[in-house]
């Protein structure tokens, strides 16, 4: 009986995506887990073992969940906060890029998706809010990552259709950049991209260190730009709500 009872335990590390009351007595907390996933719980909050305190959004705990006989909800036998990055509530800023970066995980990962490189990613981007969150490019600079890493990475080298290395416009739909004649030809939505903001644009996306953005040269004008058409493409990608990026003032 005991080995059965610990199959059925599971041990991980996990960050809270949403957190609201089911009843008078007990929260429904959605994680994501280093080893397990999106990962639903239900905790009794009257219990002896309460763990409100141990838990929070934006902060890492480590977990040992019962496994509910595969149905969706686990109970949590034990919780114990190991990073509460409780600086985010020094910068308001940092706190509302986190906040959309939490729905947009939330928003994506299909559930009982068991990868570890979204929980990296994740906790990996809380991080680095902490110090870079207040900076107008942390947030372009954190979705292009994910998009990466989600496999929609947007095309910026070539026309999206016909290869012509001569684009001036992207399309948020098409995933890319496009040539003024295929724009024409397919009559697609897109933006204006002028060669310098093109470049400024590709040169985040394919800066894998954040430290190499800090002496960015770049315009108010060609960051509003760049952010319309990041923003424009994650909400397209991702059919998200644009209330959430909105809230974050990028510029």
């Amino acid at each position: 009986m005991q080995d059965n009872f610990k199959n059925m335990n599971i041990e991980t590390l996990g960050i809270p995506l949403t957190i609201f009351p089911y009843s008078n007595k007990s929260l429904i907390i959605n994680w994501l887990t280093s080893s397990n996933g999106l990962t639903s719980t239900i905790l009794n909050i009257n219990s002896k073992n309460n763990f409100n305190k141990e838990f929070s959004l934006f902060a890492t705990s480590k977990l040992k969940l019962l496994d509910n006989n595969n149905k969706s909800l686990h109970k949590i036998i034990e919780c114990e906060m190991i990073e509460p990055r409780n600086d985010f509530k020094k910068c308001w800023r940092s706190t509302q890029c986190v906040s959309y970066l939490t729905y947009l995980f939330n928003h994506t990962i299909p559930e009982y998706t068991i990868d570890n490189e979204f929980y990296n990613l994740f906790e990996e981007s809380l991080d680095l809010a902490l110090i870079y969150g207040h900076k107008p490019y942390f947030l372009i600079w954190t979705e292009l990552n994910f998009t990466e890493t989600q496999g929609h990475k947007p095309k910026l080298d070539k026309c999206i259709f016909c290869g012509n290395h001569n684009t001036i416009r992207f399309s948020a739909s098409q995933g890319g950049v496009c040539c003024n004649e295929c724009i024409k030809k397919n009559n697609i939505y897109s933006f204006p991209l002028n060669k310098n903001t093109k470049n400024i644009l590709n040169y985040i996306q394919e800066s894998k260190d954040i430290n190499n953005l800090q002496n960015l040269k770049i315009t108010k004008k060609e960051l509003k730009n760049i952010d319309l058409i990041v923003g424009t493409f994650m909400n397209t990608t991702y059919q998200l709500h644009p209330n959430h990026r909105n809230s974050v003032l990028t510029i």
